[in-house]
C-alpha cells in the first residue's frame, strides 16, 4: 500500500514540475509522519528506496494531525524532543553531489515566530543547512559563508525547496564545489512554488571531513540549533530539477578552452522547448541584460551553436541560453537562462599536466613526462632546490621531448626536475618535482638534540620537550608531557608520494584522548598522514579518503593495543600504485601499519594526498592549527622517514635487530600454501608437511562417505 507521504508528494510535484522531472531525482531519504516515526520508538524509517533510516534523540515531538493544508498524518516539532539524524554519514559529499549535478532539500515548515536565533530544519554535517534565522528562511553553505534567504511570516505553513546546482562544475583542487543555490518558496496561498532567491555559492569539503550525518530539526553534529517550530515530510534528493537550460559545454568557469570550441547545452526538465535565444560576448553586463547586440541566435530549435571561425585567445566569454515554453493560444513563455562563462587558452604554451616526482632505487632510470599545448620546444632542467634559476643544469631539449629519461640515478643526481615549454610568443614552466634515490631521508635520534642525523631536516622545540635516558632504542629519548612536541619545517623530501615512518614509542598517559605519535597532515582539504595512539587505546594510521574525509585503519588484536609504560616499535608505509584524475593528485595504493615488526593491519586501494605545506610534528597533531592538538604523553625515540615503502622483511629485521629473541613471520604470496607445521598449525614455512596436508585434502576432495 502506498504511504501517505508518497501520495501527497506526487500530487504536489505533479502540479509543480511534472512527475517525469521528479523521477530524475535520486532519493537520499524521504521521511513522513507517522509512517517514518510516530513517537513510540526512536527509529526513523526511510520510505524511499535509498533505505537511509535515522534515529531520533528521544520519543517526543510527534504531532498527530498538525499538518499543512491538504496534508495528512502528522508533523514533527523540536520543541518537545522531535529531532534526530540519519544513521548514515557523508551522504552529501562533494564527490557524490558532483556526480548527480547537485542536491535538493524539500520540506514543509511552520515558524512560530518566538525563536529568532538559528533553528535548523535540515542540516548536512553542520556546514550546509536549511534553517530559520532572524525572521528568514535561509539556505546556507560553508558555515554561513554563503547565505541565500528571504523573510517569512510567523505562524503559518510554508513549503520550501532548496537546490544546490553544480552548473556542470567539477570538484576543485582544494575539494570544494562551486555552484548556484536556489530557494523556492510556497506560502500555500495557491500560487505554488516560486523562485525567491538565488546566488553563486561554494560548498567546501570541510563538512565531508567531519564524517557527520544529516540532522533532522537540529544541528548534524549533535545537540543544538533545535527547531522549535514544526516540519512536515522532510526529504533530501541527489540531483536538481532543471527549469532552465543546463549542462553547458564548455563547462561553466573552465579555463584553457580551445579557441575552436562550439557551444552546446541540455534542454530544461520541466517543459517542452520550442526555441532558444543565445547571448554570447566578453561583456558580462550585456549578456546578463539580454542586450540584443550580443544575441547570436534567435528562436533556434537546436541545442548547440557552431562558430564560423576561432575565438580570441586568452579571453573570458559569458553566455546564456533562454528557452521558450509553448503556451498556446497565448504567447510562448520565456525562461531566462543562467549566465555561464569560460576562458579560452592563451597563445603562449600551457603546462596542462606537469611531471611527477621520481624516486627510484639507486642505479635505475627515472622517467619524467609532461603534457602541454602550443609549445614548439621542450627544455628539461635539474635544480638543487625547488626554485627555478638560470644556473640550473640542462638535462635535455627538443621539439618533441615530452618524455625525459634520466639514466642511472645516483645520490649525486638528486634534485628537482622541471620543464620549460616555449614558442615564439612566450613560455610556461612546470613545477619542480623531486628526483631522488630510494633511501632513508631523515632520522631523529634525540641524543639531547633535535638534529636530523642523516640529512638536513633538523627539528625545533614546541614547548619544552625533555630528554631522558633509558630508551629501548638505545641512549636518550624525548619525554613529552602532553603540551610539548617537535616541529620539523616542511620539505618536499618529507612528503613523498610513497613513504615509510618508523618510531619507538612509550605511552605514559592520555587514555581516552587521541595522541599523535607523528603527524604530517593538513586539513581542509585533507592531506598527509597521522599516526595515533587513539582514544580507545588502539594504534591507528590515518590518510585522506578518496572523497575528501579522513580514512583511518586501526589495530584489532588486543596484543597490539596501546600498553602504557611499555616500549613499542611502530611503522607505517604507503606504496603509491595509481594516480586518480580528480584534480587533487589523489593516489591509490597499499598502506600498512606494523606493530613490533609485524603487519598488524593493511589495506589495498587506500587513498593518499601529499601534504603540500604543513610542518611535520613529532608528538602532536592538528598541524594546521598554530597551537596544535592531540599531544602525546610519554617517550619517543629514533623517528625515521624513508621516501619509499620499505618492505615487510626490512621492517621485521629492524625490530629483530633490537629484539634478537623475537621471531616474526613475514607473510608473502608463497605462504598461502603454509597450511600446517610440526605442531599442526602454520609455521611460516612451506615444506613437505604442507605438501602432504594439501595432497591429502586433494585426494579426499570428491570423496563422499556414508554416515555411520
Amino acid at each position: 500500500m502506498m504511504s501517505v507521504r508518497k501520495v501527497f508528494i506526487l500530487f504536489v510535484v505533479a502540479l509543480w514540475v511534472g512527475v517525469a522531472a521528479k523521477a530524475a531525482l535520486t532519493p537520499v531519504f524521504e521521511y513522513a509522519f507517522p509512517d517514518s516515526y510516530n513517537g513510540t520508538s526512536t527509529a526513523i524509517v526511510d520510505l524511499s528506496s535509498a533505505g537511509n533510516d535515522g534515529t531520533m534523540d528521544s520519543t517526543g515531538g510527534y504531532l498527530n494531525g498538525d499538518v499543512p493544508p491538504g496534508g495528512a498524518g502528522g508533523s514533527l516539532t523540536g520543541a518537545s524532543g522531535g529531532h534526530g539524524r540519519t544513521n548514515a554519514v557523508d551522504l552529501l559529499e562533494n564527490g557524490i553531489v558532483v556526480a548527480h549535478g547537485g542536491y535538493t532539500m524539500d520540506v514543509w515548515f511552520y515558524w512560530p515566530g518566538n525563536y529568532t536565533d538559528i533553528r535548523k530544519l535540515l542540516d548536512y554535517a553542520g556546514t550546509e543547512a536549511l534553517r530559520t534565522f532572524e525572521g528568514q528562511i535561509q539556505f546556507i553553505f560553508s558555515n554561513s559563508a554563503y547565505i541565500v534567504g528571504v523573510p517569512i511570516e510567523s505562524r503559518q505553513w510554508y513549503h520550501v525547496v532548496a537546490e544546490f546546482d553544480t552548473l556542470g562544475n567539477a570538484v576543485a583542487g582544494d575539494g570544494s564545489l562551486a555552484g548556484e543555490a536556489r530557494l523556492w518558496l510556497d506560502d500555500l496561498s495557491g500560487t505554488g512554488l516560486t523562485l525567491v532567491a538565488s546566488a553563486p555559492v561554494v560548498k567546501t569539503a570541510f563538512g565531508d571531513s567531519l564524517n557527520r550525518p544529516i540532522g533532522i530539526n537540529r544541528w548534524a553534529g549533535g545537540g543544538g540549533d533545535w527547531n522549535q517550530g514544526k516540519i512536515y515530510n522532510p526529504a533530501v534528493y541527489l540531483g536538481v530539477i532543471h527549469r532552465q537550460s543546463w549542462d553547458p559545454t564548455p563547462g561553466n568557469g573552465l579555463p584553457l578552452i580551445s579557441i575552436d570550441t562550439d557551444l552546446s547545452w541540455s534542454a530544461p526538465d520541466t517543459y517542452d522547448v520550442v526555441a532558444y535565444d543565445v547571448y554570447f560576448d566578453p561583456n558580462e553586463l550585456k549578456v546578463t541584460s539580454a542586450d540584443p547586440s550580443v544575441r547570436i541566435a534567435e528562436r533556434q530549435a537546436e541545442t548547440f551553436v557552431e562558430f564560423d571561425g576561432p575565438l580570441a585567445y586568452n579571453t573570458t566569454y559569458f553566455w546564456r541560453v533562454d528557452a521558450y515554453e509553448p503556451n498556446a493560444p497565448g504567447p510562448d513563455i520565456l525562461h531566462p537562462g543562467v549566465v555561464w562563462s569560460f576562458t579560452t587558452e592563451p597563445e603562449t604554451p600551457v603546462v596542462e599536466v606537469g611531471p611527477h616526482e621520481q624516486i627510484v632505487p639507486a642505479g635505475q632510470d627515472a622517467t619524467f613526462s609532461i603534457v602541454g599545448r602550443n609549445q614548439t620546444l621542450y627544455e628539461w632542467f635539474l635544480s638543487p632546490d625547488p626554485v627555478v634559476s638560470e644556473d640550473d643544469t640542462l638535462l635535455g631539449a627538443g621539439a618533441d621531448l615530452s618524455t625525459l629519461v634520466v639514466p642511472n640515478v645516483t645520490a649525486d643526481l638528486e634534485g628537482y626536475v622541471y620543464c620549460i615549454l616555449s614558442n615564439a610568443v612566450g613560455e610556461d614552466v612546470s613545477a619542480p618535482v623531486l628526483l631522488m634515490t630510494q633511501r632513508l631521508v631523515a632520522q631523529w635520534e634525540f641524543e639531547e638534540s633535535l638534529a636530523d642525523s642523516v640529512g638536513t631536516h633538523d627539528g625545533q622545540p614546541f614547548g619544552e620537550p625533555n630528554y631522558v635516558p633509558g630508551s629501548f632504542a638505545g641512549g636518550m629519548a624525548i619525554d613529552l608531557d602532553g603540551q610539548s612536541a617537535v616541529t620539523v619545517p616542511w620539505s618536499p623530501e618529507l612528503n613523498t608520494e610513497s613513504f615509510t615512518v618508523t618510531a619507538w614509542a612509550n605511552v605514559s598517559g592520555g587514555v581516552g584522548a587521541y595522541r599523535a605519535l607523528v603527524s604530517g597532515r593538513h586539513d581542509n582539504p585533507t592531506q598527509g598522514y597521522i599516526i595515533y595512539a587513539a582514544n580507545n587505546n588502539k594504534w591507528q594510521f590515518w590518510t585522506p579518503g578518496v572523497a575528501g574525509s579522513w580514512s583511518g585503519m586501526s589495530t584489532a588484536d588486543p596484543v597490539n593495543d596501546v600498553h602504557l609504560d611499555e616500549w613499542v616499535f611502530i611503522a607505517v608505509t604507503f606504496e603509491a600504485q595509481e594516480r586518480l584524475d580528480d584534480g587533487r593528485d589523489t593516489l591509490l595504493g597499499r598502506r600498512r601499519l606494523y606493530i613490533n615488526g609485524a603487519v598488524a593491519v593493511e589495506q589495498t586501494g587506500a587513498a593518499y594526498r601529499t601534504n603540500r605545506f604543513r610542518d611535520l610534528l613529532i608528538g602532536a597533531g592538528a598541524n594546521e592549527n598554530p597551537l596544535h592538538d592531540f599531544f602525546f604523553r610519554g617517550q619517543i625515540d629514533d623517528v625515521r622517514f624513508y621516501n619509499y615503502a620499505v618492505d615487510a622483511f626490512a621492517i621485521a629485521e629492524e625490530y629483530v635487530r633490537m629484539v634478537p629473541e623475537a621471531s616474526i613471520c613475514v607473510r608473502y604470496p608463497a605462504l598461502q600454501f603454509d597450511v600446517t607445521g610440526p605442531e599442526g598449525v602454520p609455521d611460516c614455512r612451506v615444506d613437505l608437511l604442507d605438501l602432504a596436508e594439501m595432497a591429502g585434502e586433494w585426494l579426499l576432495s570428491h570423496l563422499v562417505e556414508a554416515e555411520e
